[in-house]
């Protein structure tokens, strides 16, 4: 395979999975949490200290809302599509580099085959296709990992191998604190271990590294702490932030034991090769010590995992997804691990690799076919050019497997197939995923009852809402800049004349319009949270 066509392939790939329908579907998870604190930093020109409906929001470092911030800024558009934007194009990025920096050593086959991977992991399509922290924060490590591989395989001097990486773990720390220095530690120790140089994390110029990431983050830390009117209740909020990893809870518990299926999960399609390589490989015997640099980085990719796996599994707070920073040297192990299974074993996993993805391809289509049926007799309309061009995409997926059966291996016959899949897939899905946005039809609904109104309407958003309701901030986003947002520091606009927030906080609400006459209430229900709405107008007395 020439490198331009590995390179064509990772486009396309990329593109099909992560830029299809990237703007449609309804916020999730977190993304409120993200998306908001930009806009308002755009809107107040206040960039050091995040706010959520205008009261200071300090549980992340502010890198994701920078990023989204200058998304906006740059396409104009404050839409789904922009701000989910930065984190499909920083994979991308991660994509094209792990595949230049690896090609020369692995070649140029086995090195897009860890690109790849990266691009079609179960739960890197999840995470990264949201406005989230995980697709920048993942891409920075990845960067520090595979600078710091090129520079200590090629032997470079330590003031160079001991610096570089820091500086994309530096600015790592502005997306999600310090953290990752655990899963750096246990990424660097297996490797040198395996080299039979540890001691050179005592090198000096580590800790010249270590000073050039503190240098990064930290002078956020002060200027935070030097523009939040209180502190030590920002001090306060990170030290939660971590502690709550520690927590034993009921829910942490209940959850724990799942954990290590969950791991294997998010991993997949490629838990399988993984699983099948060390199976095969469990009788060898293994290699003399010490290893050569890029054999050590190979066996040290791989306990790197292990080790990380373990490490999580023992916080009761930690979650699957934390592994997710460790996945460029999981990609890189099970590459190298697959590609040791010689002969018979692998020719046979070759085989049963292809017929799985001929039966998934004519499968998916039946299921296709069927789902749009049903969803023709449930009154839903398909979107009949990209139905149709989807499934076209998805029988040339199966034709060329028919044609080229076994030859091009399977760490380019998945991911073909899962790019197909996973375009097909969500093309087919977008009518019911419609019947489904809440918090659109939600946004739209209360703007009906301002429809008289041309100004003064604010969302009441207190400490409760913000915090425990994390899911109806996404109501916020689509309200828009009709509305303006508050919690319970401020005091209401003077020309407030459409107040409204969740029913539990009606007395705030209704104390912080005592200047105002209530003129009407209105009652409207968004996704199980009962809304309290006044209409107000000046006093005359």
């Amino acid at each position: 395979m020439k490198s331009l066509h590995a390179i064509s392939l990772i486009l396309v790939i990329w593109a099909a999975i992560y830029l299809t329908h990237l703007g449609e579907r309804e916020l999730r998870g977190e993304e409120a949490r993200r998306i908001i604190p930009a806009q308002e930093m755009i809107q107040t020109d206040q960039w050091v200290v995040p706010t959520l409906a205008g009261e200071t929001y300090g549980n992340k470092p502010p890198l994701i809302n920078w990023v989204i911030a200058a998304s906006f800024l740059i396409t104009g558009s404050e839409s789904e599509f922009a701000a989910r934007l930065p984190s499909v194009l920083s994979l991308l990025i991660l994509s094209l580099t792990t595949f230049f920096v690896l090609r020369k050593e692995l070649g140029v086959k086995k090195s897009v085959s860890v690109s790849l991977i990266l691009l079609t992991a179960g739960s890197m399509i999840e995470k990264c296709r949201m406005a989230e922290i995980e697709a920048i924060f993942i891409t920075l490590f990845g960067f520090a990992c595979l600078s710091w591989i090129a520079l200590w395989t090629a032997k470079k001097s330590p003031w160079l191998i001991w610096t570089i990486p820091y500086l994309f773990i530096g600015i790592a720390c502005l997306a999600k604190g310090p953290v990752h220095l655990i899963f750096w530690i246990l990424f660097l120790i297996p490797v040198l271990k395996s080299a039979g140089g540890l001691r050179q994390v005592f090198h000096p110029a580590h800790l010249l590294g270590l000073i050039i990431m503190a240098s990064i983050a930290l002078p956020w830390v002060f200027a935070n702490l030097n523009a939040v009117e209180k502190p030590d209740e920002s001090l306060d909020n990170w030290i939660n932030e971590l502690a709550k990893r520690t927590e034993v809870s009921k829910a942490a518990l209940q959850g724990w034991a799942t954990h290590p299926l969950e791991i294997l999960i998010n991993f997949l399609p490629w838990t399988v090769p993984l699983v099948f390589s060390l199976w095969c490989l469990r009788k060898e015997d293994p290699p003399p010590r010490p290893l050569s640099r890029w054999d050590a980085v190979y066996h040290g990719a791989f306990w790197s995992i292990v080790l990380t796996a373990i490490a999580l599994l023992c916080i009761p707070g930690g979650l699957p997804r934390y592994i997710l920073p460790l996945y460029v040297p999981a990609s890189i192990a099970v590459v190298v691990l697959y590609f040791r299974v010689k002969g018979a074993p692998r020719e046979a996993y070759e085989r049963f690799a292809y017929k799985f993805l001929v039966g998934g391809a004519i499968t998916l289509a039946v299921v296709i076919v069927s789902g749009t049926a049903f969803a023709i007799s449930s009154q839903l309309t398909p979107l009949w050019p990209l139905l149709i061009f989807s499934l076209l995409v998805l029988g040339g997926c199966l034709a060329w497997l028919l044609r080229v059966k076994t030859q091009p291996g399977v760490f380019i016959s998945t991911p073909i197939f899962v790019a197909a899949a996973y375009f097909t897939i969500i093309n087919a899905s977008i009518p019911f995923e419609r019947t489904r946005y809440e918090f659109r039809d939600g946004a739209a609904e209360i703007i009906a009852l301002t429809n008289e109104l041309d100004s003064g309407l604010v969302f009441y958003a207190d400490s409760d809402y913000r915090n425990a309701f994390p899911k109806h901030l996404r109501l916020l986003y689509y309200l828009g800049d009709k509305f303006t947002y508050q919690g319970e520091s401020k005091k209401l606009p003077a020309d407030t004349s459409f107040l409204i927030g969740r029913e539990g906080s009606l007395p705030a609400m209704r104390e912080l319009a005592s200047a105002y006459r209530v003129e009407k209430t209105a009652t409207v229900k968004v996704e199980e949270m009962k809304l309290e709405a006044l209409y107000l107008s000046a006093r005359e007395d």
